[in-house]
């Protein structure tokens, strides 16, 4: 006689609940929050959030179910197995062995994410699970979030597959990436010994591996990494570039499709090639960004035991650690958070600002005239907003959030405080006062 005892207890409670809270500490802002979630059954590092901030999923132990077989007296041995699910602005998937982390599509209207039952692995989209597999990656969505495509392995035969249709077998595949205008896709895949990349069903060049795939935003151009006995290149539209390093981090292209740039490696030292031209060389190198006009290219950079900024080929000031850069949208500033001794602050323009115990997320209104981002004093963490400390503190933000400028002068974010999760939206209801005068570079 086989037991099969159901032991049910869900005390994660989710709601919609509004409790307002207006501050008038400080004229300049406004805050409201409103309490979406208690978080006493959430996974830590499954949150996952939409680009316009305005879903928010995340998975959650639901279940324990305890499984054994009876013998003739009565007694058996029990087990336990973990049941979960993603729970998206309130509404609780179906249950599940095993769950992966959420993928949101392009425009914001779609969710994907990995499930398990029993061995098999199969991608739920919008709560309809397509085909199973044995093992599956992380999904993707194309650029007008009308598709989803997903590498999967069924024994030993590996394929990609789009919108629940697989195609073509080989021995390994890699994630596959769509262009921006959706009309192309491309993949690594290995066969025998050896890989390149598919782009639109055509084979390229075979190398001993090949990744980082990655379309232009104009669509006109793939680049990837490829490596060649001990050494690794760039590979443009099917063309090698030279030279060779030890290494190279991903490709990336400016806004306009007109320049590409990317970490490599050479001995123990890191570089940026960008357009082909070799820059300083440091002892590593952080994520390349270019601002929007793609005009100017900036990554952090470590020297010794020292980061730096360095902006156009030009490094700034040294601090212990510094965060990534980030411009603004007109692309005439640039902050970044930095720290030096037991203090941080965010610098603008080559100006520091106010010393905080922690500091992250630095972003800029859409107008380019205001900026945001995440402080801690003590054991609380706060929004800053142009240098005013919002009056409200909480015990942290979800890693994965971000401050969201919704107009120039309303933004949000997601915080916790007492294991609850909020929805706080600020509104600039004056002119800030800013703690630091942008200095416009001379930019040509």
């Amino acid at each position: 006689m086989s037991l099969f005892a159901f032991y049910f207890r869900f005390t994660f409670a989710f709601c919609f609940i509004f409790c307002t809270v207006i501050a008038t500490a400080d004229v300049d802002l406004s805050v409201k929050e409103n309490r979406l979630a208690d978080l006493s059954e959430a996974v830590g590092k499954t949150f996952r959030f939409s680009t316009d901030g305005k879903h928010i999923a995340f998975a959650t132990h639901l279940i324990s179910m305890t499984t054994g077989s009876m013998s003739s007296t009565g007694h058996g041995k029990a087990e336990q197995q973990d049941i979960w699910t993603i729970v998206k602005d309130g509404i609780s998937s179906p249950t599940y062995d095993n769950i992966g982390s959420a993928v949101f599509s392009k425009d914001c209207n779609h969710m994907a994410y990995n499930a398990k039952k029993g061995n098999k692995w199969f991608v739920v989209v919008d709560g309809k699970p397509g085909p199973s597999y044995d093992s599956i990656d992380v999904p993707v969505f194309s650029a007008d979030s009308k598709h989803i495509a997903y590498a999967a392995r069924k024994g030993d035969k590996c394929f990609v597959v789009v919108d629940t249709k697989h195609g073509q077998i080989y021995k390994d595949v890699s994630t596959p990436v769509f262009s921006m205008n959706n009309q192309h896709m491309a993949y690594g895949v290995k066969i025998e010994d050896k890989w390149l990349v598919i782009k639109d069903g055509k084979p390229g060049s075979d190398y001993d591996y090949v990744a980082s795939c990655v379309f232009s935003p104009d669509s006109m151009h793939l680049a990837y990494v490829a490596k060649k006995g001990n050494k690794w290149l760039l590979v443009e539209d099917g063309k090698q570039g030279h030279p060779t390093y030890d290494d190279i981090d991903l490709p990336v292209y400016s806004p306009d499709s007109n320049h590409l740039a990317y970490g490599a490696q050479k001995g123990d030292k890191w570089l940026v090639v960008e357009d082909g031209k070799p820059g300083l060389a440091y002892d590593g190198i952080a994520p390349l960004i270019f601002s929007p006009d793609s005009m100017h290219l900036a990554y952090s950079a470590q020297k010794g035991d020292k980061w730096l900024v360095v902006e156009d080929g030009k490094p700034g000031p040294a601090y212990e650690p510094v965060g990534s850069p980030v411009f603004s949208p007109d692309s005439k500033h640039i902050a970044y958070d930095a720290k030096q001794g037991d203090k941080y602050f965010v610098i603008a323009d080559g100006n520091p600002g106010l010393s905080y115990d922690a500091i992250d997320n630095p972003v800029f209104s859409m107008d380019s005239k205001h900026m945001a981002y995440y402080a801690k004093q003590g054991d609380k963490w706060f929004v800053v907003v142009d240098g005013k400390l919002c009056p409200e503190s909480y015990d942290g933000f979800i890693i994965g959030s971000r401050i969201i400028f919704e107009s120039p002068s309303s933004l949000f974010t997601f915080a916790i405080r007492n294991k609850s999760l909020y929805r706080v939206n600020l509104t600039i209801t004056a002119a800030s006062h800013k703690w630091y005068k942008f200095q416009e570079h001379n930019r040509g």
